[in-house]
């Protein structure tokens, strides 16, 4: 966050003349601050960091829940409210934990993260090799 903040408040400098010059250099600023403050206090940072991980998974929930609700004559709107129903329990589960969960469900998520992008980039792989013998 320390990186991306500089970054963007450089960014902003070099685009002055753009329309967005306050926004970008005080969104580069507070990932800036939130960065420093992530690494003065660690265990804070995480716990904060595990309650919005808890809740956002609640709020996706909810609007995929009623974006099913609003295609619900369409083809597949049970796909997407199971979507919405699971994310919901995820957010949930997350909170009930929380703050205890802050150590380890970060790493959790980002594991799991890190499995399905290793998994999207082999079945990526084997189509780019199968589209090749064609």
């Amino acid at each position: 966050m320390l990186v991306a903040g500089l970054t963007q408040v450089v960014l902003a400098f070099q685009a002055r003349k753009w329309g967005g010059f306050l926004f970008t250099f005080l969104a580069g600023l507070l990932y800036f601050v939130v960065g420093l403050l992530f690494l003065i206090y660690p265990l804070q940072g995480a716990i904060t960091l595990t309650l919005l991980l808890g809740l956002a998974p609640i709020l996706g929930g909810v609007f995929k829940f009623a974006l099913a609700f609003k295609t619900k004559p369409d083809i597949y709107w049970e796909w997407l409210t199971f979507d919405g129903v699971l994310f919901l329990i995820l957010g949930v589960l997350i909170l009930v934990g929380w703050p205890s969960y802050a150590i380890w469900v970060i790493g959790l998520l980002f594991g799991i993260d890190l499995l399905f992008s290793g998994l999207s980039q082999m079945m990526i792989g084997f189509a780019a090799k199968y589209a090749g013998h064609r």
